[in-house]
């Protein structure tokens, strides 16, 4: 059973019956409260149960679950932690109980996790300093920019940096990724209902990556600035 440790937990059955009365197969459903994940469970079982494609969002605060409680004993130190068991645990067993309309529906059963946390770019502090000369303060902007280089160059996480680089080019969530053969670099391959580009996060761009793309203008193309030299950059 899908039987979860929260207390009140709201009815499969009760929201898969609001949505039915307020959704329409392909809409996208909010749960800015997503607690046990009933949102999530119930769209998954609808989507089952009538053919249809919908997606859902479900927010919830990393809200500490009581150290006396059902909950924490089990393994859940926060409550979202709840919520995404909850929905892998949906995906499970209607997978194992219905695998027939499993495979048939429009887009595969699955979901993605996100947190808020700080950007993977350093933060620009530098200021000039006003009893320094102009080659001084350049001197030092060049030092700040090496070091910032540097931090980015050690401390980013693939995934993490490939998701914000995205959302900040107008991806939806749920982008798809794949890797693109035939490059000496690399390459993945990010889609969305309405977009797709291709990513190369590493250190060095091959000659042979920079000449596609140059006969391939109309590719979107996002690397790390870094990853070019001074005549790759002049050639794009």
């Amino acid at each position: 059973g899908n039987k979860v440790p929260f207390s009140f937990p709201k009815s499969v059955e009760l929201i898969k019956k609001c949505l039915s009365i307020a959704t329409q197969s392909q809409d996208l459903i909010l749960d800015f409260f997503a607690g046990s994940g009933t949102t999530a469970h119930a769209v998954m079982d609808l989507n089952l149960e009538d053919g249809g494609n919908r997606q859902y969002i479900c927010v919830q605060l990393p809200e500490l679950t009581d150290e006396n409680g059902e909950a924490h004993k089990a393994g859940y130190t926060k409550i979202s932690d709840i919520t995404i068991a909850r929905a892998a645990k949906a995906i499970d067993t209607l997978t194992t109980e219905q695998p027939e309309k499993v495979a048939a529906l429009q887009s595969p059963m699955g979901f993605k996790v996100f947190q808020l946390t700080q950007s993977n770019f350093p933060s620009v502090t530098f200021a000039p300093d006003a009893d320094k000369t102009e080659d001084e303060n350049l001197a030092d902007l060049q030092c700040y920019l090496a070091m910032k280089e540097a931090q980015l160059s050690l401390d980013f996480n693939p995934d993490h940096l490939i998701t914000e680089v995205l959302l900040k080019q107008g991806f939806n969530l749920n982008y798809e990724l794949s890797e693109v053969a035939g490059f000496d670099n690399v390459i993945l391959r990010a889609t969305d209902a309405h977009k797709s580009a291709l990513v190369c996060l590493d250190g060095t761009l091959h000659d042979s990556t920079v000449a596609y793309f140059k006969t391939h203008r109309d590719e979107r193309f996002i690397c790390l600035e870094r990853a070019l030299n001074t005549t790759q950059k002049y050639n794009l």
